[in-house]
């Protein structure tokens, strides 16, 4: 339990979380804070980042590389199946809004603790929220690698005397358009409703754009 405001873990989340934005900034060129003359918050124009050169697991155990983002449009969140709250609530309020999202769009869960997230695990986990989710694990350094090239990164918590630890990391929905192209972020606080009007105002501005 935080103890104080100003506790080691929480000072931890923070640095996570200026040092996304700061990369994230760095991937892109640029961010566009606040609302496009198209209505699209959090929208990154220009220039998006292209994703490849990645060799990863799903669930079933099967590779998961960059053809696995072609022709469709792809929503990633990064969290690991320990995660208290942060991560089953988020994926629940996406379990929530998918059935209102194009047919076209994945939701991906991608680990951050690749060392307890194996294919099987994540499997379960994501199979506990939609069965239509993709689950992502792979080992720590191709992990490492994917996460790093879209500025997500993450700060493993020092192991108790049991062995648990924690695993703090961003909870921002990281969106891919179908030519793998990092498009947009949303971060934290959203609602059902706020992520499906925001992913749809994103996805119409960037097809507008051809």
């Amino acid at each position: 339990m935080l103890k104080s405001p100003l506790s080691p873990r929480l000072l931890a989340a923070a640095l996570v979380a200026l040092i996304l934005g700061a990369a994230a900034a760095w991937l892109t060129g640029r961010i566009e804070l606040g609302r496009s003359p198209r209505g699209a918050e959090g929208l990154l124009w220009p220039p998006p980042k292209t994703l490849g050169g990645f060799a990863l697991l799903d669930q079933s155990g099967a590779p998961f590389t960059p053809e696995r983002l072609d022709g469709k449009w792809s929503v990633l969140f990064f969290g690991f199946t320990h995660c208290p709250d942060i991560c089953p609530g988020t994926l629940r309020l996406l379990e929530r809004a998918s059935p209102g999202l194009p047919a076209d769009t994945q939701i991906v869960f991608v680990s951050v603790d690749p060392e307890r997230d194996t294919p099987a695990a994540v499997a379960q986990y994501v199979g506990f929220f939609d069965p239509d989710f993709v689950g992502v694990t792979g080992t720590p350094d191709s992990m490492a690698a994917f996460t790093r090239s879209l500025g997500v990164l993450s700060m493993r918590t020092e192991t108790d005397e049991h062995g648990n630890y924690s695993v703090d990391h961003a909870a921002a929905l990281f969106l891919v358009d179908p030519r793998r192209r990092l498009v947009g972020i949303i971060s934290q606080p959203f609602t059902e409703e706020s992520v499906s009007r925001l992913y749809l105002d994103i996805r119409r501005f960037v097809e507008q754009q051809g």
